[in-house]
């Protein structure tokens, strides 16, 4: 019970992607063709996911001695969401379908917000010590 309230933030960002990753997307013709739109929202979702979850993970002192559950929780979590909601759309909701570009813009996310947490945990040191 102790984790799921130190990682409340980063549980609530996760449900966030699940019920937009699983929803009806809008029929709207016009929000179709913006092919990038989608690809950015993907990257904004899990750099976001990825800062979060990597935040609420420092503030254990295990994971601080122990650097590779930076590594799991990091990188390996948020890219292993983004695999399981993409086979998820194609085996559970019929209207949705996994795509290729949908991952790589997770992935890409995931790049984005490990190197946001990465510069933001330095300028921390610097400001504070």
């Amino acid at each position: 019970m102790r984790y799921f309230l130190a990682y409340w933030k980063s549980l609530a960002v996760l449900i966030a992607i699940f019920v937009l990753s699983f929803m009806n997307p809008p029929s709207i013709p016009s929000v179709r063709e913006l092919f990038s739109f989608d690809k950015i929202g993907h990257l904004i979702m899990y750099s976001g996911f990825t800062f979060v979850l990597l935040n609420d993970t420092a503030a254990f002192k295990f994971v601080k001695r122990k650097k590779p559950w930076y590594l799991y929780l990091g990188i390996g979590f948020p890219v292993f969401i983004g695999a399981l909601t993409e086979v998820l759309q194609t085996i559970l909701f019929a209207p949705r379908a996994a795509e290729w570009g949908d991952f790589l813009s997770d992935t890409a996310g995931v790049a984005v917000g490990w190197l946001a947490f990465a510069i933001w945990q330095r300028w921390r040191r610097i400001v504070y010590n």
